[in-house]
């Protein structure tokens, strides 16, 4: 339960009283693993016909690449994944990210800091799931909103890929640094 005074249903803390932590379920032919911060469309057959519109709308021939924003568990982007050249989910809850990596998920990318809103991302926890569900994924950060604002080391973040901007120092455009473990 959610004792704060947001719009946000769940806590965060979850226990599990019997069973196991997580949900196996079934849309358009694929499964997914739930657990309950995930967000799953819960109307399985409304929800196969509102993405075959989606698909048909979208009018996909094979060559696209698709972003799918705050994308879950990957309900869409897999649906999508199966007409276009490359689909590209990006999420924020560290939980959805890790019930949403599969065998052929090769990078994982977060944000250190969100520019918008100047949130600290848990991309440690993102990493440590990435590590706890034995994918073979990357993990990627955009560090460059908290460069010399947050203390950080890759290795602290657990990440194999980090990025910076040299406009943060005023650089001259276009300096960056990409560290790669």
């Amino acid at each position: 339960m959610n004792q704060k005074n947001t719009n946000v249903i769940l806590g965060e803390q979850y226990r599990t009283l019997w069973g196991r932590d997580w949900l196996e379920e079934e849309l358009c032919g694929l499964s997914f693993r739930l657990s309950v911060p995930s967000f799953f469309q819960i109307n399985r057959a409304q929800t196969e016909k509102l993405y075959q519109i989606a698909l048909e709308f979208a009018g996909l021939t094979g060559t696209e690449t698709v972003l799918d924003l705050y994308c879950g568990i990957g309900t869409i982007s897999l649906a999508l994944a199966r007409r276009a050249k490359r689909v590209i989910g990006a999420e924020i809850v560290p939980q959805a990210v890790e019930d949403a990596l599969r065998p052929d998920t090769v990078l994982v990318s977060m944000m250190l800091v969100n520019n918008e809103l100047g949130t600290l991302q848990p991309v440690a926890q993102a990493a440590q799931a990435i590590r706890d569900a034995g994918s073979p994924a990357l993990l990627h950060c955009d560090a460059v909103q908290g460069f010399l604002k947050v203390p950080f080391t890759p290795a602290r973040l657990g990440v194999d890929m980090l990025t910076l901007s040299g406009h943060k120092l005023r650089a001259p455009k276009g300096i960056g640094v990409q560290y790669i473990r």
